[in-house]
């Protein structure tokens, strides 16, 4: 339901809200099906979700205290590829992760 959800938003409180969901939704899922796999599952996968948040929180924080402009909606990240690549890649690498895309982190 959150990642259904997700696809349609425009601005980057409610995306990442709405990632939130799906995510809590998988460790909910670990805890349904308790076993010893599943918690070495659920602790690795909370680590990973962790570092994967703290990485997109501060780079959106960067990105606010260095252009003075607060990123509120995805149109507003469109320049940022033009401005400073390095950061352009670093971000997108970090959400496609956060996505789960599979040669990354947070598919696994």
């Amino acid at each position: 339901m959150g990642s259904i959800s997700a696809i349609y938003q425009r601005r980057l409180k409610r995306l990442f809200g709405y990632s939130t969901i799906a995510h809590t939704g998988f460790i909910l899922l670990a805890f349904l099906c308790y076993n010893v796999e599943s918690s070495k599952a659920l602790i690795f996968y909370i680590i990973i979700y962790s570092c994967l948040t703290v990485l997109t929180f501060s780079l959106l924080i960067n990105m606010g205290l260095s252009n003075k402009i607060q990123p509120k909606y995805l149109i507003n990240l469109s320049a940022t590829s033009i401005q400073n690549p390095i950061f352009a890649a670093v971000f997108s690498l970090n959400i496609l992760a956060v996505a789960g895309i599979p040669p990354l982190a947070g598919f696994f």
